[in-house]
Formats: C-alpha cells, sequence, structure tokens
C-alpha cells in the first residue's frame, strides 16, 4: 500500500472527510433553506402587526387623505416582501412538513388581497369589504387570531 491508500483507509482522514462534508450540507440548509423561511415568517408577522395597527385606517373612510396614505404605503411594501421572500425559499422546501407555509396561489392571491386593501384604504363604501379581505389575508397566510 502506497501512502495516499493509506491514508484514505485511515479512520482520521475518514472523520475530518465526514465533518467537512457534514459543515458543508448544515451551512448550505441553513443559509438556503432555514434564513429563507425564517424571513419569511418575520414578514407574515409584521403583515399581523401591519393589519392591526392600519385596520381603524383601512377600515374607516372620510380620513384625511395624508393619514390613510402612510397605511397604503406600507400595505403596498408587504405585498411586494410578502412575494419576494416567498421567491427565495427553494420550491422543494416548501413541501417540508415541518415548516407548514402556505402553497403558492395562497401566497399571490394574499399578496394580491394587500394591493387592493392598499388601494381601497378609506374608500368610502369599501369599509365592510375592507374588513372581510383582511380576515380573508389573516386566513391564506395561516395567522392565528390571539
Amino acid at each position: 500500500m502506497n501512502w495516499f491508500e493509506k491514508l484514505i483507509m485511515s479512520e482520521i482522514f475518514q472523520s475530518v472527510i465526514s465533518g467537512v462534508i457534514l459543515l458543508i450540507f448544515s451551512e448550505y440548509f441553513k443559509n438556503f433553506i432555514l434564513e429563507p423561511v425564517k424571513e419569511f415568517n418575520g414578514i407574515i408577522g409584521k403583515i399581523d402587526n401591519k393589519l392591526k395597527y392600519y385596520s381603524n385606517r383601512i377600515v374607516n373612510s372620510g380620513l384625511p387623505e395624508n393619514f390613510i396614505n402612510e397605511a397604503r404605503i406600507a400595505l403596498r411594501e408587504l405585498s411586494c416582501d410578502l412575494e419576494s421572500t416567498y421567491k427565495q425559499i427553494p420550491l422543494w422546501s416548501t413541501y417540508i412538513f415541518i415548516f407548514h407555509l402556505p402553497c403558492k396561489k395562497q401566497i399571490v392571491e394574499a399578496a394580491t388581497k394587500l394591493i387592493y386593501l392598499s388601494n381601497a384604504a378609506g374608500d368610502k363604501g369599501e369599509e365592510l369589504k375592507n374588513n372581510k379581505e383582511i380576515k380573508i389575508i389573516r386566513k391564506l397566510l395561516r395567522i392565528e387570531e390571539l
């Protein structure tokens, strides 16, 4: 046996190689799956927060325009953030049951409804529909009521 074969057969070498492979796999899993899912869940938390915070501006009409514009901008940004963070999650990892993520159709529908709320916030005659849309968004994104 030459020195290369001895090196490959060595338990120390095999342990080091196993450790390096495990490190590479765990870094890949952390950076490309766990971090995007964590960021996505953070956006869902922000959506929950802003829907509560701006609910009076979304479902009431007759408020000053500058008062409503803040809510409109926030909802539009959250719609875009929701889609962009979902797109960062690898497609196959959305099917892993431990993450319990909404499907692509639900994300698209929720983002569309957030844009609708952004456009309809404070509009006269849309109060009941806006309230209904908030409830649908919460259901689509699996946001629990506390």
